[in-house]
Formats: structure tokens, C-alpha cells, sequence
């Protein structure tokens, strides 16, 4: 139980840490490569999540970590700014370029330029982040971390899908709430019991600029009761 904690706590201070630079110049990386029907990937990739975008826009994103293996909760900010490169193919959407700030009230994490069409960039943001979290406090291949979601991403029938509502500018909006266990059936998942049950939820929306509403995961506690960790990014705005 004291390994446990003590290895929850690590991945609470990596989760505050310096940023990574991207190991790809593009977050389009799943929409080219084709969706699988039913799949989780194909109910948050499906749509062109830029569509509502004008040729400037910024993106702000509430950032909050907290749970019982944090001392002190942290919040902050994750801020995009969109510049449209060109208008694109009909079917493909616009090209934007954008740059942004990691926790820009507090320590002002330079995010490297990122060439985007139809794909929000927070999506790759966090999960670069999340997979150098893990790797980085369990000592585990990034690669093994990474190939685990993907492919609970592109698997259909795996997670679950449901329809819900979220509150944008004062009216409910309809959205659809994804949430995955990529952990739960892995081979590994002894070795690493504080990961086996992580839970990912993931709400996307049309009505919402960039498309992306929050997401969150969170390390239960051992009864199932708690929320040992839980980290969340949430739209605040759009201007």
C-alpha cells in the first residue's frame, strides 16, 4: 500500500512537470488513418471537430488535478491559439496552425506549433502527456502505454458510449460521453495494479468549438470508492 501511494504521488508531481516536445508535427494522426465502426476512436474522431472555427480563434481549457493522493489540488489553464494556413479540400477541412500554453497562469509551458485539420490538438496534447506520465513513474515502455489505448481506441465494442447533455454559454447542448478502461484486460496488469483500473472519459460535442468538451481520467482507489487521482481538462471558452 505505501509502494501504491508512493507511486501515485510521482505520477501526481510527473503530471505537473515540463511538457514534452510533440513527437509528431500533426494531431491528425487517427482520423487519417481510418475509423472502425462502433469503435470509441470513430465516435470522437468522426466529425471535423475544427468546422466551427474561425481564422483566429483561441481555445481555453480548465486544467485541474486533484484526488486523494494529492496534498494540494492543482489548477491551471491549457490555452490553443488557432491561425487558419489555408481553407483545404472540401472534404478535409481547413489547415490551422497552432501553438499554445501549458498551465498559462501559473508557469507558462511553451506548447510546439502543431499543423491541425479536423482534429483537436488538446486530444494529442493530453495524451503525449498522459503516456509520458505513466512511463515516467512506473518505469514502463511509452510505446506499451501507447499501443494499449490505441487499441482499445480503434477495437469496436470496446468502452462504452453514451448519449448526455453538456452546458455551453447558459444552454444544455447535446454531447456524447466516452469512457474507456484501457488497462483492465492487459497482460501486464499485475505489474502495475494503481494503472489496471484507470478509467478514461472522453465528451465530445458539435456544438462546441474544437468539439472537445473534457476529458478526464482517474486511478480509483482500491475499493472502488475513492479517486486516488483524477486529472481533467474542460472548455472554458472560445475567443
Amino acid at each position: 500500500m505505501l509502494f501504491r501511494r508512493h507511486f501515485l504521488i510521482s505520477l501526481a508531481l510527473a503530471a505537473t512537470m515540463a511538457w514534452p516536445v510533440l513527437s509528431t508535427a500533426t494531431a491528425d494522426g487517427q482520423a487519417k488513418e481510418g475509423l472502425v465502426p462502433g469503435s470509441a476512436a470513430s465516435a470522437i474522431y468522426g466529425f471535423n471537430q475544427l468546422a466551427a472555427l474561425h481564422d483566429d480563434t483561441t481555445l481555453v481549457f480548465d486544467y485541474r488535478l486533484d484526488g486523494d493522493a494529492v496534498e494540494t489540488p492543482f489548477a491551471d489553464r491549457v490555452v490553443l491559439n488557432f491561425s487558419r494556413r489555408d481553407a483545404g479540400k472540401e472534404e478535409g477541412g481547413a489547415v490551422f496552425n497552432v501553438e499554445g500554453t501549458m498551465f498559462a497562469q501559473t508557469r507558462k509551458q511553451t506548447i510546439p506549433s502543431i499543423s491541425a485539420s479536423r482534429v483537436n490538438p488538446i486530444l494529442l496534447i493530453f495524451l503525449q502527456h498522459d503516456v509520458r506520465q505513466m512511463s515516467g513513474s512506473t518505469g514502463g515502455s511509452g510505446g506499451y502505454f501507447r499501443n494499449a489505448i490505441r487499441r482499445v481506441l480503434r477495437a469496436p465494442g470496446q468502452g462504452e458510449t453514451d448519449v448526455t447533455t453538456v452546458t455551453l454559454g447558459g444552454r444544455s447542448v447535446p454531447a456524447k460521453l466516452i469512457t474507456l478502461q484501457p488497462f483492465m484486460n492487459e497482460a501486464n496488469r499485475q505489474r502495475m495494479p494503481s494503472l489496471a483500473g484507470k478509467i478514461y472519459r472522453i465528451v465530445v460535442s458539435e456544438e462546441v468549438p474544437g468539439g472537445i468538451y473534457e476529458i478526464q481520467t482517474e486511478v480509483p482507489g482500491e475499493s472502488g470508492q475513492t479517486v486516488l487521482l483524477r486529472e481533467t481538462y474542460r472548455f472554458k471558452d472560445a475567443q
